[in-house]
Order: structure tokens, then C-alpha cells, then sequence
């Protein structure tokens, strides 16, 4: 995904990127050759921690979202989504 997203977008244009998960060592390397300063993300990916070295050297911050802040964005988008129709509307088409 970060690769796809430094494909649209020049260098320098992203300080800040929101990811679902903290990056891999390989798209580590492509935050930091553009220029990101700070990476905030909702969760650790278990396979692979190496990028907190590679931030670390290289002066990004990064911080996985506390419990309280990932409750305020599902909250959100539970009630600005409509996830309760959508589920309804789908609930024929479960695998």
C-alpha cells in the first residue's frame, strides 16, 4: 500500500502517514526516501519490527494509536458508515 501511495503522490507532499499497520522493513525504507516525518498506525504487524530501527536512525516518529483514540475512529465509522444496514443488506451473501 505504501509503495502504491508514493506512486501518486510526489516527494515531500506526505509529514504525516496513517496506516492500518506499522510498515514492513521494505516499505520502511520507501516512508524514509519520501521524506515522511511521523507514522501512526492502529497495529503492530507481529512478523516484522525492524522498522523502529530503520525510524529510529533516521529521525521518524511513530506511535501505535492508544486503545482510546482506535475506539473513537470505530465509533466513527460505525456511525457515520452505517455498518448495521450494510450488514443487513449483505447478510445473504456470507461465505
Amino acid at each position: 500500500a505504501e509503495q502504491n501511495l508514493f506512486n501518486l503522490i510526489k516527494n515531500e507532499e506526505c509529514d504525516l502517514l496513517c496506516i492500518n499497520y506499522s510498515p514492513c522493513f521494505n516499505c520502511s525504507k520507501i516512508i524514509i526516501a519520501n521524506n515522511v516525518k511521523s507514522v501512526v498506525y492502529l497495529k503492530e504487524y507481529e512478523k516484522c519490527s525492524k522498522f523502529k530501527d530503520l525510524f529510529d536512525f533516521y529521525g521518524v516518529e511513530y506511535k501505535e494509536l492508544e486503545t482510546e483514540s482506535k475506539q473513537k475512529i470505530k465509533d466513527y465509522l460505525f456511525n457515520n458508515l452505517n455498518f448495521l444496514e450494510l450488514e443487513s443488506q449483505t447478510e445473504n451473501y456470507k461465505v
